[in-house]
């Protein structure tokens, strides 16, 4: 494996899915299931591991380093922004190792509003695979749960956690005046949102954890927005966020039928 800044893992072969993730494991069912037609890169974005991660084995550098006031990262760094310039740099490091001169950016929950995030940032993302949240709307929300979980991380002493809220929490503020439709609508390759019809709705485990977070009411809010951006939109009956999650056949299923024949 290349010695990159970040930890990335590439199989198959085909057009290339990038998708983001937040440990090693996230997304490894699906990306096994699309394997077999795509060359499918997951990796751990900058903000996960913690900025200015130093070179080396990745089990060296997955962690953060403590300091006693303020957020920040390695080596003691405070940041105000997020890092967008190193996050898109790493990106399309990971890119290149892959071989992928073109690509299509994946995620579910919070790593498909990562991916949602870069792809208008990136002239080589061709499409995007967006599952569980509502990209496209007000980001005023996210910004308040993301801060909200910092709060809560930094109260029950899980620094490593809350600095990750931080970074994200400033994601959304670099994204919340931002217009993406243009950009989602030129982009030329698929451009799939999905998510479970009870997701965030009464009875299911996110609603009872994060009870405004009513995804599948805001993504059904957004639709319309969406598809007129070209963007397929598919509601999955009976299930929930965490559902969806656990349903890598499913969700691949759904995913190959409607990527069958495209290539970018």
């Amino acid at each position: 494996m290349s010695r990159l800044p970040v930890w990335f893992e590439a199989r198959g072969a085909g057009p290339v899915i990038i998708f983001p993730c937040r440990t090693r494991k996230e997304h490894a069912d699906l990306a096994e299931r699309l394997a077999d037609r795509f060359r499918v890169v997951r990796y751990l974005p900058r903000h996960v591991t913690g900025i200015d991660a130093p070179e080396g084995d990745a089990e060296d550098w997955v962690t953060w380093e403590e300091q006693e006031d303020g957020p920040a990262f390695w080596g003691g760094k405070p940041i105000e922004d997020f890092p967008v310039e190193l996050e898109v740099a790493d990106l399309h490091r990971v890119a290149d190792e892959a071989g992928a001169a073109r690509f299509v950016l994946a995620g579910y929950s919070g790593t498909a509003a990562l991916a949602a995030f870069l792809a208008p940032l990136t002239p080589r993302a061709a499409g995007l695979l967006a599952g569980g949240f509502p990209i496209l709307g007000s980001k005023e929300y996210w910004m308040g749960s993301a801060e909200g979980a910092r709060l809560a991380y930094l109260t029950a002493g899980l620094r490593a956690l809350a600095d990750n809220a931080f970074a994200t929490a400033l994601m959304y503020r670099a994204w919340h005046d931002r217009d993406d439709r243009p950009a989602l609508t030129a982009l030329p390759g698929p451009k799939i949102v999905w998510y479970g019809a009870n997701d965030g709705e009464p009875g299911c485990l996110l609603h009872e954890s994060r009870p405004g977070i009513r995804l599948a009411r805001r993504l059904r809010e957004t639709r319309a927005e969406l598809e007129a951006c070209g963007v397929t939109v598919l509601e999955l009956p009976g299930l929930d966020h965490l559902s969806v999650q656990a349903a890598p056949d499913t969700v691949a299923a759904r995913l190959r039928v409607l990527l069958a024949g495209r290539t970018w």
